[in-house]
């Protein structure tokens, strides 16, 4: 993941940070947040994914698998992650971590937890 500047039309458009929604039961987006005037003025790297955020596309788990989502200990249907480049930031809704994801399909389920720091650990 890196930042990087898009040309092709009358202005250069930065993206300044990539994020994935994780919604129940079972589905997740990529987007990437755009500004035309840069990163450097926009809230120090933070984000905000109902602004200036471009849709990329949308997977979806295997009807028999889902998702468990916790962010900072309590459940919720939907998180947002946000991963900043060059900085190894993340952000999610209200800073709270850790942010673990749960993918549970039949008997076998396997842990995401992601860290404020950005560090990614898997288990099962």
């Amino acid at each position: 993941i890196e930042k990087f500047v898009e040309s092709g039309t009358d202005q250069a458009i930065t993206t300044c940070a990539f994020v994935v929604r994780f919604s129940k039961p079972r589905s997740f987006s990529l987007y990437r947040n755009v500004y035309a005037d840069g990163c450097d003025d926009v809230d120090d790297y933070s984000y905000n994914i109902s602004a200036d955020a471009v849709f990329l596309d949308e997977f979806e788990l295997h009807q028999r698998s889902f998702f468990d989502l916790l962010v900072g200990g309590a459940e919720t249907n939907e998180v947002d992650i946000a991963f900043i480049p060059p900085h190894l930031d993340v952000f999610t809704q209200n800073n709270a971590f850790p942010v673990t994801i749960r993918i549970v399909s039949g008997d076998t389920a396997v842990e995401v937890n992601v860290s404020g720091s950005g560090q990614i650990i898997t288990t099962d």
